[in-house]
């Protein structure tokens, strides 16, 4: 996406301008997302940024774009967290 598009939502993640989005063969669901670092998406109400990946869609792992307490343990911006961290941190 261009630095001066308007955001864009793909398979329900809004994308900020920039965004470098790459979609599965034969689907419209998301593979991967290069985000711009000063930008972020948020996936499973975590914030994320720079360079993330989707197995058919469903979130992979990604790198924080922000400190973030997870599971009860502080990551600092730049941890990279996968989906199985982000599911344990949540109360079932």
């Amino acid at each position: 996406m261009p630095l001066t598009s308007e955001p864009l939502s793909i398979s329900g993640i809004d994308l900020p301008p920039g965004t470098v989005v790459d979609l599965c063969d034969q689907s419209s669901d998301v593979e991967w997302l290069s985000v711009p670092q000063d930008s972020y998406v948020t996936i499973l109400g975590i914030k994320l940024t720079g360079r993330m990946n989707f197995e058919r869609g469903k979130f992979e792992y990604g790198t924080l774009f922000e400190a973030t307490v997870l599971g009860g343990r502080q990551l600092p911006r730049g941890a990279v967290i996968s989906y199985d961290d982000v599911y344990r941190a949540s109360p079932r």
